[in-house]
């Protein structure tokens, strides 16, 4: 038996559901009510609630009818027309309480998407539940909500809303990043033979916990940004009038002619103007900030290289129809069967790829795949079981040659990870040239 998914992501996914809902709740407070109340919300989130259990129980209704033909279609068509009744129960409500009309504009469009959201995840993991398209839709009527907010000419109201919208967008993102770690997750012990039982103990926690810290720290920098400089520039002002004041107790411990200490020789010393600190204090600043700039311009590649690997697993998989395996695995297996002409075309083709190719690697695993192809014009062509110990013994019988360098440096440069010399792939280059 495999691990079970924690009972927290179904959760994190319905609250990501209840979460891409917020602009609508942010445009009736703003736009109808004239202010965020806590109780406002909770009354929004109340009826967006309602139209969630509705829709929960027609979707479990409709596949536990599970007939087959026409009738289950129907059927699913009438538990999804059942989104008209708490419909016209809420704009019933609303005209019997006298409620702002402007409710049925913001908050019943989020009612229906609740609906429809909790009647097609039912019976889907958690994965599908949350899906893309509620992130798309909390972007589509944020920036929806925050044009008419801005367009209020109600400048405080407008400013709050906005923030509001940002901070809920962040946490949005937050979820987004751990519910997608965690189907990839999911993704890849479901592709061995042990499932999630090959899972590591505390995994998805340690990622977790990684995700939300990096998020977290990124998003305060974002929203506190203003504020953070402001505090900075508090703390070095601080520093300084501590340095100066230090300094001042410093002198005083001093014995010093009365008429040295003054222009006038009254003796009096006059404290030191508030400007002057003020001044100091901001050209620190701007030092500190000039510094800051020098350090990330010497250390520009490193820095590129640490975002380079945090973000590369977001776009690994899109890499993969562009990666050679093809080539030096797939090949292998279909040798046999190409026929003359065609085996020339394909020699063709990857030899003008193994001349355009400039990453070390990739060169190296074209031109081991070239010598595959070679290989496969003669009387002992490689077998899809071949090992790349048998293409040496192969080769070595075939074209006379040492081939334990070809088969050394490519087993390193593809199962090692590593990068193949100059001297390797030079050594490669006149191997292959003379095996034509």
């Amino acid at each position: 038996m495999g691990k079970k998914s924690p009972k927290i992501l179904p959760a994190a996914a319905v609250f990501g559901q209840f979460l891409a809902l917020f602009p609508f709740a942010a445009a009736f407070c703003g736009l109808a009510l004239k202010r965020y109340a806590v109780l406002a919300y909770l009354a929004v989130y109340a009826v967006f609630a309602v139209f969630y259990a509705a829709g929960h129980l027609c979707g479990r209704f409709a596949h536990e009818m599970t007939p087959g033909g026409k009738r289950k279609s129907v059927i699913m068509f009438i538990s999804r027309a059942a989104v008209l009744v708490p419909s016209a129960l809420f704009i019933a409500g609303v005209l019997a309480f006298d409620l702002p009309s402007m409710a049925l504009f913001y908050v019943l469009p989020g009612g229906i998407a609740a609906f429809f959201g909790a009647h097609g995840g039912e019976g889907r993991s958690y994965t599908d539940k949350f899906s893309r398209g509620w992130f798309a839709l909390y972007f589509a009527a944020g920036l929806f909500t925050a044009v008419l907010l801005w367009s209020s000419r109600e400048e405080e109201l407008a400013a709050d809303g906005m923030l509001q919208l940002c901070a809920g967008f962040a946490v949005m993102i937050l979820l987004s990043a751990l519910l997608a770690n965690q189907t990839n997750i999911d993704v890849c012990t479901n592709q061995r033979g042990g499932g999630r039982s090959v899972l590591p103990d505390g995994l998805r926690r340690y990622n977790a916990v990684l995700i939300t810290v990096i998020c977290a720290v990124t998003i305060g920098l974002f929203l506190f940004a203003k504020p953070l400089a402001g505090l900075i520039k508090y703390l070095v002002s601080l520093l300084i009038r501590g340095f100066l004041s230090v300094m001042e107790a410093l002198s005083s411990c001093v014995w010093i002619e009365p008429e040295d200490m003054t222009p006038d020789g009254s003796g009096n010393v006059s404290e030191i103007e508030p400007g002057f600190t003020s001044a100091l204090a901001e050209l620190l600043f701007a030092v500190l900030i000039i510094g800051l700039l020098v350090v990330i311009f010497k250390l520009r590649r490193q820095i590129w290289e640490l975002i380079k690997s945090v973000f590369e697993p977001l776009f690994r998989a899109r890499e993969k129809s562009s990666d050679i395996p093809f080539y030096d695995e797939i090949l292998v297996s279909d040798a046999k069967r190409l026929a003359p002409r065609a085996r020339r075309r394909v020699e063709h083709e990857l030899a003008k790829q193994y001349k355009r190719e400039s990453d070390p690697a990739r060169r190296y695993r074209l031109g081991y795949a070239l010598f595959l192809v070679r290989l496969g014009k003669t009387e002992r062509p490689p077998l899809p079981v071949d090992t790349t110990t048998v293409h040496r013994e192969k080769g070595e019988s075939v074209f006379e040659r040492d081939l334990g360098e070809l088969s050394g440096v490519y087993n390193r440069v593809r199962y090692g990870e590593t990068a193949p010399t100059a001297e390797e792939l030079a050594e490669q280059e006149k191997l292959l040239t003379e095996l034509k």
